[in-house]
């Protein structure tokens, strides 16, 4: 899987951090960035992906397109 760039981020209950991210296929995908200290929930492992349906992440990335910079 390509990332192609990030959409948002968002923390969790138990602390962790997870981004939501375009990938090069049109696919949203909601990834962990970094775990809570006190997170005792075994899939939450950095650099793990996660279902962003559950974490209301939303289904499509917004229909804009990516800025080429140089």
């Amino acid at each position: 899987m390509r990332i192609l760039r990030g959409l948002g981020s968002r923390a969790l209950p138990c602390g962790c951090l997870v981004g939501l991210y375009e990938t090069y296929a049109n696919e949203t995908v909601a990834i962990v960035d970094a775990t809570g200290a006190n997170c005792k929930d075994r899939l939450h492992r950095v650099d793990s992906s996660l279902d962003a349906h559950v974490m209301d992440f939303p289904a499509q990335p917004p229909k804009t397109r990516p800025t080429m910079s140089r």
